[in-house]
């Protein structure tokens, strides 16, 4: 994702008829309020409808992540990573041998992750969360690493607006942004115990073993992601950040938090926004650059998504928490298991192609994203 590398004055230019006033929106205030508050709004209905119900129900629980995975975009998104290098090959094409490491390393890199994943879950199931756990590593690495790279974005559209450059206060926290919450957020998962009442973490990486650091844990950890986001609050009022930027980047903040103590919750909170944004994102470098003529514009843009997304749409729907209403034969399990298995495979190799894409460090690269995205 974007924000390898700090923005710099003059790089971004003033966009007037997508950006609604001086509070530095990426794309207008509805659009970014939406982005961000949609899958804290949903997430806390499935909440207050267990709680309603009394401790001990998963099922608000299930359709709080198929909601954030599928309709928020988590898992559905990565085809859209190959609809723009289908549709815009200057993206595909856009520094020296880009095209080959792309084809040819996503290629490689789906095949040796359905290979992988096939042997955890059909080989050798006692293990299979020991591949999922793997799996978790790089997705909340992605996940972060887009954030962090959205941040830069906003601090783009700020200077564009003469609202300032973020300060070096800010950009510093920004760097360890992604190292600081991994790090965290993997300790939660795989080393502490998934509640008070329980004896394993939420990923059981080795068969049987217990978790290795007691539930108190929570709180240090909880503590320390408090104290980092505290400073980054104080660095940008410090630094006069943009309301969009200090916004967007708290409630991240708060959505780790959130994952921290309850990560079952927290997951389908980040992960909701996580897909939003991909859509928001694509949609845009889908459409027209500036000055660029396409059939692909307007709401044609979001028709070929729909399409491009469908086969993930309905590999969702069957392994959806209300698909015992579609009365399937038991003999279609192994088929949508295939299916579920192919489609995590696709999520990895949109996880190497995006590394690519968004290299911002690459100066020709950074050029036609920033095109496509309308920021020059």
């Amino acid at each position: 994702m974007p924000g390898d590398s700090a923005p710099r004055p003059g790089e971004a230019a003033a966009d007037p008829a997508r950006v609604a006033g001086a509070a530095g929106w990426l794309y207008s205030r509805p659009t970014d309020l939406f982005i961000m508050l949609a899958p804290f709004a949903a997430t806390a209905v499935c909440a207050a409808v267990e709680l309603s119900r009394g401790q001990g129900r998963v099922l608000e629980r299930d359709y709080a992540a198929w909601i954030s995975q599928f309709v928020f975009g988590n898992t559905s998104h990565v085809i859209l990573t190959f609809l723009l290098l289908l549709v815009r090959r200057d993206v595909l094409r856009a520094a020296p041998n880009q095209a080959r490491l792309i084809v040819v390393g996503g290629v490689t890199a789906f095949l040796a992750s359905f290979g992988f994943l096939w042997l955890f879950a059909r080989t050798i199931p006692a293990w299979v969360d020991f591949g999922t756990s793997i799996v978790v590593v790089f997705a909340t690495h992605h996940a972060l690493s887009q954030t962090k790279g959205i941040w830069a974005l906003y601090g783009l559209r700020a200077v564009g607006l003469g609202l300032g450059r973020p300060d070096r206060r800010e950009q510093s926290l920004q760097r360890v942004f992604v190292p600081i919450g991994l790090v965290l957020l993997m300790v939660r998962l795989l080393f502490v115990p998934a509640e008070t009442n329980r004896t394993f973490p939420l990923l059981q990486a080795i068969p049987g073993q217990p978790a290795v650091l007691p539930f108190a844990v929570v709180w240090g950890l909880v503590f320390a992601w408090v104290a980092y986001a505290a400073y980054v609050a104080l660095a940008m009022r410090r630094g006069g950040a943009s309301p969009a930027r200090a916004l967007y980047v708290l409630l991240h903040c708060l959505a780790v938090a959130i994952t921290l103590r309850w990560p079952a919750w927290g997951t389908a909170v980040s992960a909701g926004m996580h897909g939003l944004e991909y859509y928001f994102l694509s949609a845009r470098m889908l459409g027209p650059a500036q000055g660029e003529t396409s059939r692909v514009r307007g709401p044609i843009v979001w028709v070929c998504m729909a399409v491009a997304m469908a086969p993930a749409l309905v590999i969702g729907v069957l392994l959806s928490p209300f698909k015992g209403a579609f009365g399937l034969p038991a003999s279609a399990n192994d088929t949508v298991e295939i299916g579920r298995l192919l489609l995590n495979a696709v999520v990895m190799t949109h996880y190497f192609t995006d590394a690519f894409i968004y290299r911002f460090r690459i100066p020709s690269v950074r050029a036609v994203a920033l095109r496509r995205l309308h920021f020059v």
